[in-house]
């Protein structure tokens, strides 16, 4: 990776977001983001939405800790790394295997910036990523998203 080369292209190209890849965990990607500048945020696709299998929790974390030492966490979000299909006609997953994506997206993001029900509720705070553990969570992923994080603040 061409650090001089993205602080160039970054510069030339007004965009308040780059939306950039994050689900291989290699050294590149985390040199895209140190390379943005302060003032833009990102949105890390942190997911391959051509594979089938869900993520690891605590490799997306740990990834998502990496990122959160060189770029502050307010700054960010997650998504997919790409779409669903090249085309609406030849989707990569069926629509079963996206939800599920989708919604595990949704836990990893009530993991990096916490569970707003649940802050209401128990006026806790966002735990530190290393804090959770994917041992911890109830059997039913589905059962989190609908009723908050059933865990205790830390």
């Amino acid at each position: 990776m061409d650090r001089a080369r993205a602080e160039r292209l970054y510069g030339e190209i007004p965009a308040d977001r780059w939306i950039l890849p994050y689900d291989k965990g290699t050294g590149a990607e985390l040199e895209l983001i140190k390379a943005l500048p302060e003032d833009r945020d990102v949105c890390l696709g942190v997911l391959d939405p051509a594979l089938r299998d869900l993520e690891d929790i605590d490799t997306v974390m740990a990834r998502m800790d990496a990122a959160a030492e060189v770029k502050d966490l307010e700054d960010m979000a997650i998504s997919p790394s790409r779409g669903f299909a090249d085309s609406a006609a030849h989707p990569l997953l069926n629509a079963d295997a996206q939800r599920r994506k989708l919604v595990h997206l949704d836990i990893l993001a009530r993991y990096c910036w916490g569970n707003e029900f649940w802050r209401v509720r128990a006026g806790a705070t966002r735990a530190p990523f290393a804090s959770w553990s994917t041992n911890s969570l109830w059997p039913c992923p589905q059962t989190l998203v609908r009723c908050g994080n059933p865990h205790p603040a830390p």
